[in-house]
């Protein structure tokens, strides 16, 4: 199990760090991947919403959704808190010691969180500059439909209908598997 939660802690890190490096303009400094609070900090100065962002861009009969689903607070406390178990407890337990099975579903909630947001395919959050204009969306190609991509007309000039969404709950056919 201690190794279960260098993996998530690793994780939480790993996605802010996506995140960073695409508001990397917006940061003016490289961040420190490893200190989990100073990321999130830095990233809730350019977003402020825990809620996950639904962007859906129509052109014709092509839709495209992307969503952006940030690390919230309280997964961002839970994966800091994951750091005492890196290092030598202090005390042993007996298998059969409840802290186990505390500890397990702990470690089932904070993966279910961190899949979560494993699940969005944009890495920046919409944001809007005062004149309107949206920044730059950085999105993970692998996740999208390439022919749905080939259909749509990114070109200067070309009009596409934008919708941004702030959701409560995650979509619905989003299943973790754990």
């Amino acid at each position: 199990m201690f190794y279960a939660a260098l993996e998530l802690r690793s994780a939480v890190e790993a996605r802010q760090l996506e995140y960073s490096e695409a508001l990397e303009h917006l940061q003016g400094s490289k961040i420190r991947h490893w200190n989990i609070a100073e990321t999130h900090k830095r990233l809730r100065s350019n977003s402020y919403v825990d809620a996950i962002a639904h962007m859906r861009f129509e052109q014709g009969e092509n839709v495209l959704d992307l969503f952006h689903v940030p690390v919230s607070s309280e997964l961002k406390n839970q994966a800091e808190k994951l750091g005492d178990l890196l290092h030598a407890q202090a005390e042993y337990r007996l298998p059969a010691d409840v802290f186990w099975t505390q500890l397990r579903e702990r470690l089932v909630k904070i993966y279910r969180a961190t899949w979560l947001v494993s699940q969005g395919n944009c890495l920046v959050p919409p944001l809007m500059d005062k004149d309107g204009t949206l920044h730059p969306l950085k999105i993970e190609w692998p996740i999208l439909d390439s022919d749905l991509l080939a259909n749509l007309d990114f070109s200067i000039g070309a009009k596409m209908h934008t919708r941004i969404r702030y959701l409560t709950e995650a979509p619905i056919d989003w299943l973790c598997d754990l």
